[in-house]
Order: C-alpha cells, then structure tokens, then sequence
C-alpha cells in the first residue's frame, strides 16, 4: 500500500529527532523526499564540525540546498582540515528557499571574504552581531578588501524584502546613501544599528541590545563626537513611529532620554530593578496597551509575595489608562521563559510561554 504524499508528509513533521530523521531518509524515495525536507531545513548549531558535515552533504547532493530556510554560521571551530568557508560560499550560491542567515558571534578563521558575489536568496531574516574585534583589517589583514561589516552592508544591497534584521557591531554608524532594506520592520541592535538602518525605513518594533563589546559607562559606546541627545534627536522621526520596543538590559544611563521620543508606543518591554522604576515611565506613554516586565534582583527577591506584587501591577494600570494587559516575569533570570498575566487589572490563573508575552517582537 503507497501512502498518499500529505500522509507521509503529516507523519514525518510529528518527528523531532534529528536521528529518526537521518534513518527515514534511507527509506523509500517518497518518505526519504519529506525526511531530508525537514533534516535540511534548519542548521543553527554552534558545533563547526557538525555545520561542515552539513554543507558537505550539500555540496555531495545539491538538490538538498533547496530544503535549507535557516542556516547560522558556527562559533566552535571545526574539526576537519579543509576550510569551512569554501563551503559555506558555495553552498549559500545555491540555497535558493533561505529565509534566515545568521553570524552571531564572530567569524572564525579569518576568511578574506563572508558572502558569494551573487545569492539566489531574498532574505527575511539577518543576523549579524559579529564583535568588532574579529575583523581582518583589525586583525592585522588589511589586504585591500572591505572589512566584514562593509561586506555585510553590500551583502543587504540585494536583500529588497528583509523584514527583520539584528545588528549590534560599532564599525559603522552613519546611514547609507544607498538605501538598504527598504521593507524592514523589525530591528534589534544598538545605537550604532539604529543610526544606520532606522533613517528612510518603517520600522515599527525596535529592540535595544546590550553592546556585546561595551557598556553604557564606555566612552566609545557612542560616538564621541555627537552628544547623546543629538544621536537620539537624529533618529526621532523614526522613534516617533516605533510601536514595540524592548530594552532588557539594566544600564539606564541615557535609555530614559529615548523615551520622550516614543509617543507611538504600545507594546513596552523592559528590565527593571524595581517595580517602582516602572512608575515614572508609565505617564509618557499615551498609547501603551502591553507591558512586559522583568525584574533584575537577587533569587531571594523572587517571588515577591503575591498581594504585593499584584498591588503595584494594579498600580500600573491606573496611571495608565489605556494599558490592557501586563505581563510579569516569574524568576529573575533575563531569559526567563514564563509570565503571570494581568488583562484590565484582574490576575489570569494560567502562565504564558515567552513567546505569547513578546509576540510583538517576532
């Protein structure tokens, strides 16, 4: 008996076992065509050695590239003696379905190039948070080629429908001539990224990074020559129509400054040391609807005791009247994944996942 194709399809995506997977993909050529689908979707790992054998079984069965949606580049050097980077250009030439590329952490091995001169590709989705220090020019390699994130600005030339970017590297910070992602909407970085990718675009959800190379007390974290309020006066136009916006992070140095420029704003999420820092910025806010909070402290802080705690949520929504609802983080921890949720000031029985709490930003 041949099972019908939306069966087999509807079996196989119930498998979450990547080894499952490998085996069902030596089955027939109908169950191996829906395995190798889902086998090949995605490669995040950090693992060098694993992303190589990735891409070489790529490179051995091209027809595979097309199953690829996500690949991020690896932090943990592989194993193997050939160079990975060959194999990451050659194999990104013919992912023509990918919808997110990721360079999280830094490029390994210095390579003298990052990206093939033509991608078949129109993104969704880049990240690229490479530090500032792992730059072949830096790094002593200034052979004429540009430096990895002026390769990475030519690379988002060509990427027309990107709708969310994440960029938190300094070495550049003024915008673009040419103008780069004109249908971005989603943008997380630092004020480096905002004073590049913010002006001539519609972003509308905006996410405050923390500098991965710096803090706030850094003199170099902004730009020595222009004055705080000048860099965020720069960009107000388009902090005017930011509609969720996230800092969680707990250098309040200059952030309250941003505020005064959100007056769109509906969607707040941030991390606090106290409930009562929540107190002055709820009167700016005209428009906020969801208030996401985190609050930063010892474990010995957590839980507050519940009549409190929904004592100051309460407090929340009278001195906002337009606020609907108000999420709670349940431990202390930054990426706490469960939240208590407040809807018209009345406690809900049920938790919620993250990701229901901060589907604004996704």
């Amino acid at each position: 008996m041949i099972l019908p194709p939306e069966l087999i399809r509807s079996i196989i995506e119930q498998i979450n076992c990547t080894s499952d997977l490998a085996v069902l993909s030596c089955a027939s050529r109908n169950v191996q065509a829906e395995a190798e689908r889902l086998l090949y979707r995605s490669m995040t790992s950090e693992d060098g050695t694993r992303s190589f054998k990735f891409l070489s079984s790529i490179q051995k069965h091209p027809h595979r590239a097309a199953s690829v949606r996500v690949y991020h580049a690896h932090d943990i050097p592989h194993k193997q003696r050939r160079s990975i980077w060959n194999l990451i250009t050659k194999s990104l030439r013919i992912m023509i379905n990918l919808k997110e590329l990721g360079f999280n952490n830094g490029i390994l091995g210095t390579p003298r190039t990052i990206f093939p001169a033509h991608c078949p590709f129109l993104l969704e989705k880049f990240i690229w948070t490479c530090s500032r220090h792992n730059d072949h020019v830096l790094l002593g390699f200034d052979d004429g080629n540009p430096s990895y994130d002026e390769q990475a600005l030519a690379f988002l030339e060509g990427q027309s429908q990107l709708r969310h970017l994440r960029w938190t590297t300094r070495g550049l910070n003024h915008p673009r001539k040419t103008p780069l992602c004109p249908n971005l909407r989603i943008l997380e970085g630092n004020i480096h990224a905002f004073q590049i990718f913010l002006p001539g675009r519609s972003v509308t959800v905006l996410n405050w990074l923390e500098d991965s190379d710096s803090n706030f007390w850094d003199p170099n974290f902004w730009d020595p020559a222009i004055p705080v309020e000048d860099s965020l006066n720069s960009i107000s136009p388009q902090l005017k129509m930011i509609r969720a916006f996230s800092f969680r992070h707990s250098w309040w140095g200059y952030i309250a400054a941003a505020f005064d420029h959100l007056q769109s704003l509906e969607t707040l999420d941030i991390l606090v040391l106290r409930y009562m820092d929540i107190s002055f910025l709820l009167a700016k806010f005209g428009n906020l609807k969801t208030l996401i909070v985190s609050l930063k402290g010892n474990w010995d802080r957590y839980p507050l005791e519940a009549e409190s705690t929904d004592n100051f949520v309460k407090e929340f929504f009278s001195l906002c009247s337009s606020l609907d609802r108000v999420y709670l983080a349940t431990d202390p921890r930054e990426d706490s994944r469960m939240y208590k949720v407040w809807i018209n000031a009345v406690a809900q029985p049920a938790l919620v996942d993250a990701s229901e709490a901060r589907s604004a930003f996704v």
